[in-house]
This record gives C-alpha cells, structure tokens and sequence, in this order.
C-alpha cells in the first residue's frame, strides 16, 4: 500500500512528489503519469524556456475563483518559488517584465531537475499508466491503471485539458472524481477566430495595438492570422471570446480619434498615391487595406483605427490553449487543496477551477498548491 497515489507526472504532480518527501521523507509515493514520460507539456511551456513565475503575483492575475488563488499565492509566493527550485539545482533569471526563467532558458532542465529529485528522494514513478478508476474503500483508495494500486491519500494532478492532442491532457480524467463538481472547462490563452475579410489579406502582419472585449482592454503585439489573431493581449483576453460578439483594436492608442483625423486631413495635401497615404503612419500594407475598405474619408478611417472590428468566431480550441478556464469548483475544496467530497484526496494546479494570464501565473499555481497539499498531506496521514 502506498501513503500517497498521484495522478498526473506534470509540473504541479513532481513538484508535490518533491515537496512531501521532504515534508516526511517516510512517505511511499507514486506517481502514475500517462504519457511516456513526466513532464511533457513542462518541457515545451514558454516556447520550450518555461517562464516559471512573475515577480508581481497580485490576484488581478488570476481568474475564476481569484480569493482562492490568492490564499494559495499568499503562503507560497514568488520568493518561494525561486527558494524551492534554486534548492533542486534550478537558478532563476528575472526580466524586466517581471517574467521568470531558468538561467539555462530551456524547459527541459527544469523537467530533469525535479525528476533527479523525485529519485533522488525515492519516489517511485511509473510511465505509460493512465488511472481509468479511483474505487473509495473503507477509508483507502484503489487506482486503477495498467495495475491496481492502493493508497491511503490521492492527489489528483491530471491538469485539465489544454494542448490536449500533444499531451493527452483531453480532459477523460475530469471523470475520476465523478460526485466533483465541475465548472464549464473552457480553452485559455489561446488565439482568436474572427470573420476574415480582414485578418487573411493582412496574415503574417504584426502591430501593437489595444485590445477590448467587451469591459476588458490589453495591450501588445497583435498578429494577423488567416484564421484571426494571436499575439499576447489576444491570448490573454481570449477566456472573455464569445461567439458573435466583437473584438475591437485601436491601431494607434496614443491619440485620440479627433487628432487622428487631423492627421489624415494634413497627409491628403501631401497628394501621395492611395497605397502610400500611410506611409510612416501605419504598418504599409495595414494603411493600404484600410484605404480600400474606407477610401480617404477622414473619419471613417480616423474610427477604423481606433475601433477596427472583428466579429468573433470562436478560437482554436483546446489543442492549442495553454491552460483550461474552469475545472473542478473550489468550493468544494479546502484551501489545503483537500476535496470536501472525496476525504483523502487533493485536487491541485490546472485541474482547479482557477486560471492565470500569460507570464508565469499558472505555473505559480501549480506550484503553491503543490505546497499546500503537501503540507496537509503529512499530517493527514498522521
């Protein structure tokens, strides 16, 4: 019998594996992971450098259930986290923009260092084994995988179901915990699709650009796809994309539309060729595909640069999201991590109904709930 199964070998499944062991070192541990190897989608996060976590860990950077996240945060914050990994061999790199790396600046590494440790420590790790059942038995669990393995605790580490063709994160272990409640998992950090009169002429093109949708304003590189957009302020507000509604990007939000049109009036004297009103103005092709859509009308493209509308399509689904909005409702869980339903077991990192922006908040979430679940774990097992 094992004190602890956990399912799910990702980045917050090792990195409790780790923290328990060194909360009671006597702990028996296993890991039963899916995929042929732990760490999967952690290795290829942040375009394979792993942006570990951001100086500024303030609650407005977390989404659904946002106080819960913040009691988390608050007993493992970001100080905690470079203590944590700086400990496994794992130094960190700051960026001006508050954005966190591994000073090798590749995700890999830090994979392989919380796997040296999980060994180091003695977890017991086995691969290729997806848990199909949890059975509740006279106060034990039975996981079953390529085997059945009992255990005292369950630590449900599965994640949720982003980049779910190249991980095999596809949500079917939502249904473990079935008296759970779920709240609606919805794709996060993921691009765009809009009506494409627009965007497919302009594909390739790169602007910086305020986004809205609806009360909720980003700003940064925007990129014209054939499908929509992408770049960071589209991720980050793609969990407020709804179907039929409408996304607006002010091209130049430094200036108000009345000084904008002014600037148009003082180009026409200038007598350039329709192609090359913009120039210097605006992204050349950008200007051109305005003029064709408004001709020289002064305010209608003065209001096309300050609200160009794109009706919204959807996005591109689950397989290219970098976190899940929604999952298991934190109400039904303790602030430790542990289920009010299920005695024994915890719920932790994506799986929760809790997401972050882009910048290293999701991994900080796997991470401090790791560490309250690893805290009460011991003493539970006293």
């Amino acid at each position: 019998m094992y004190d602890v199964a956990v399912i799910g070998g990702g980045a917050a499944g090792l990195t409790f594996s780790v923290m328990a062991k060194r909360q009671n070192p006597k702990l028996n541990i296993l890991i039963l992971e899916k995929n042929a190897r732990v760490g999967k989608k952690l290795a290829v996060t942040g375009n394979g450098r792993c942006n570990i976590t951001n100086t500024d860990l303030s609650a407005s950077h977390f989404h659904g259930d946002r106080e819960f996240a913040q009691k988390l945060i608050d007993k493992f914050g970001f100080m905690d986290t470079v203590g944590f990994f700086g400990s496994i061999g794992v130094l960190i790199k700051k960026e001006e923009n508050g954005k966190c790396y591994p000073y090798s600046l590749q995700a890999s590494s830090v994979v392989d260092a919380l796997r040296f440790e999980c060994d180091r420590l003695g977890v017991i790790t086995l691969c290729e084994n997806a848990v199909t059942e949890i059975i509740e038995n006279k106060g034990y669990y039975t996981v079953k995988g390529n085997g059945n393995y009992t255990a005292k605790t369950v630590v449900f580490a599965a994640g949720g179901m982003s980049g779910m063709s190249k991980y095999g994160t596809d949500g079917s272990a939502y249904k473990l915990l079935k008296k759970h409640g779920l709240i609606n998992p919805k794709p996060a950090i993921v691009q765009i699709k809009t009506e494409n009169t627009l965007t497919r002429p302009l594909k390739g093109i790169k602007v910086y650009a305020t986004v809205k949708i609806g009360s909720h304003t980003d700003f940064g590189e925007v990129l014209f796809c054939d499908y929509g957009l992408s770049g960071p302020p589209v991720l980050q507000l793609s969990r407020y994309a709804e179907n039929g509604s409408t996304l607006y990007l002010d091209l130049m939000p430094e200036y108000t539309q009345n000084d904008i049109e002014k600037m148009i009036a003082e180009r026409a004297s200038l007598d350039r060729e329709p192609s090359e009103f913009f120039t210097g103005m605006l992204n050349k092709r950008v200007g051109q595909t305005l003029i064709k859509m408004f001709g020289q009308d002064s305010k209608k493209l003065a209001q096309a640069i300050k609200n160009l509308p794109f009706t919204l399509c959807g996005n591109t689904g689950f397989v290219n999201a970098q976190t899940t909005h929604g999952g298991f409702d934190t109400k039904m869980i303790k602030e430790d991590t542990s289920s009010k339903i299920y005695k024994g077991v915890y719920i932790i990192g994506e799986a929760l109904n809790v997401d972050g922006d882009c910048g290293g908040y999701n991994l900080q979430l796997a991470f401090a709930s790791a560490n309250a679940a690893a805290k009460s774990v011991s003493g539970y097992l006293k």
